[in-house]
């Protein structure tokens, strides 16, 4: 039994279009040439081996942009502003009403001298980098700048503000600072959302997951291709019945609220990630679990937005 992904009407076995609305039901998969993954038609380089899946497309240096890459001195204050701004923006997801709390205990626990060093460090390291590309693009070295500073900010966060947190940040979320060492995504997504410490019903071993749930699952919101690995299924419905929730694959995220319409984000689609008083909102779509597990998937979401930029 097979559903229409986009206006999920049944279709008949083997059918490639839906009779209804006409889309292709067959999502387009491309293999990769340096690994021979399968990965969405679409996506630039490669879920798996992170290789370009077409032509890399030089990108045009930007005058405008928020770093100087070619003075130290001048990008080493910046960073410092940024990881301020950041600290605050991230303060704001997790405690909206501490956020005064989170800057005070960065100066009682002696975290200036903590943020001088690294600023300096990496203010020295992106000016160097920037010496040396062959064609200077400010969006290269703007993304892996950003997300470094964002994660001293989570550093901080974790490990000087254990008292102000409302809920439990997993220390294994700062082994992501890097997106020069190749990530085991599955092992990112579980690190983040942390599981063992939610109350949600969810399943990694499908074959414990009742038959009756992973079938409304996959009928209701999981659309996801044959040859795509699913990391995990949490059922959000009442009775149990697996008809709301939320997944994670190797390629996306899918997910349906009561009342709403089922939802797919391919990471590399990712664009806006926003917190709301008590829900998130994906790419304008609404999303809601429990207050802790909104933020811990704001967190992951734009780990992987900048993963797969």
């Amino acid at each position: 039994m097979i559903f229409c992904p986009k206006c999920h009407t049944q279709l008949v076995e083997g059918a490639k279009f839906c009779h209804h609305c006409g889309i292709n039901i067959e999502i387009p998969l491309r293999d990769c040439p340096s690994c021979d993954k399968k990965n969405p038609a679409d996506v630039a380089f490669c879920y798996a081996c992170s290789q370009p899946m077409s032509p890399v497309k030089i990108i045009p240096y930007n005058d405008e942009s928020k770093y100087d890459f070619e003075y130290s001195d001048v990008l080493e204050d910046q960073i410092r502003t940024a990881f301020f701004e950041e600290l605050k923006r991230l303060a704001a997801w997790i405690a909206p009403d501490r956020v005064e709390d989170y800057l005070r205990e960065f100066f009682f626990r002696n975290f200036t001298s903590v943020v001088a060093q690294r600023a300096e460090q990496l203010s020295d390291e992106y000016a160097e980098l920037n010496y040396r590309q062959a064609y200077p693009s400010a969006a290269a070295l703007e993304i892996p700048l950003d997300n470094a500073i964002s994660s001293l900010a989570l550093y901080h966060i974790i490990y000087n503000c254990r008292l102000i947190n409302p809920f439990y940040l997993k220390e294994q979320m700062l082994n992501y600072d890097s997106l020069r060492t190749k990530i085991n995504v599955r092992q990112m997504v579980f690190d983040f959302l942390d599981f063992a410490n939610e109350k949600e019903r969810v399943y990694a071993d499908f074959i414990k997951m009742p038959h009756n749930m992973l079938e409304n699952a996959a009928k209701h919101f999981v659309f996801a291709s044959k040859e795509e690995i699913i990391y995990f299924i949490s059922d959000q419905s009442l009775l149990g019945s697996g008809k709301h929730g939320f997944a994670m694959s190797e390629f996306a995220i899918y997910w349906k609220a009561p009342t709403e319409k089922p939802h797919k984000v391919y990471y590399h689609h990712l664009k806006e990630i926003k917190k709301h008083k008590a829900w998130i909102t994906i790419n304008g779509h609404f999303f809601s679990v429990s207050p802790s597990l909104n933020v811990k998937m704001l967190l992951l979401l734009e780990k992987l937005k900048v993963l797969y930029a």
